[in-house]
């Protein structure tokens, strides 16, 4: 199989593979699945003086592999990688507060009975309540009570 891209494609394809091996390391993936995933992402790497993208890869001959260049890397890290994690940050923090506060108001079994949209609507009225206030002041009024 051929497939043709424009250099512009192969940009976005680069920064695609930046986020996906991120995301790969970033939890526990199988060695063997990771080894396939690096030799793919190795293979396209190689293209890069091809694809004019000296800029975002750098081959180091002493390691034998293609690595994003750390300028490539961190300007990645500032526009991908550190807002998800912001959001993702928030995101879960609200969910796992909203599901806890539904379940003790009304009970574990209780909650585990209730059909998806019903379970959805309830967790996402409280996780309304939790947005605003982090919204409104972060984690200042967050306390941890024993």
């Amino acid at each position: 199989m051929e497939i043709n891209i424009t250099k512009k494609e192969y940009e976005a394809l680069l920064d695609m593979l930046y986020v996906a091996d991120w995301v790969i390391h970033a939890c526990a993936i199988k060695k063997a699945m990771q080894h396939e995933y690096e030799a793919l992402k190795q293979k396209f790497l190689s293209y890069f003086k091809e694809m004019d993208a000296s800029d975002k890869i750098e081959f180091s001959s002493e390691l034998n592999e293609y690595f994003e260049t750390a300028e490539y890397e961190k300007s990645l890290n500032d526009t991908l990688i550190e807002p998800f994690e912001h959001e993702l940050f928030w995101d879960e923090l609200i969910q796992k507060l909203g599901e806890r506060d539904v379940i003790r108001t009304i009970g574990v079994e209780q909650y585990r009975r209730m059909n998806f949209i019903d379970r959805m609507k309830k967790v996402e009225e409280v996780k309304k309540q939790y947005a605003q206030e982090f919204d409104k002041h972060g984690l200042e009024h967050l306390k941890i009570e024993s």
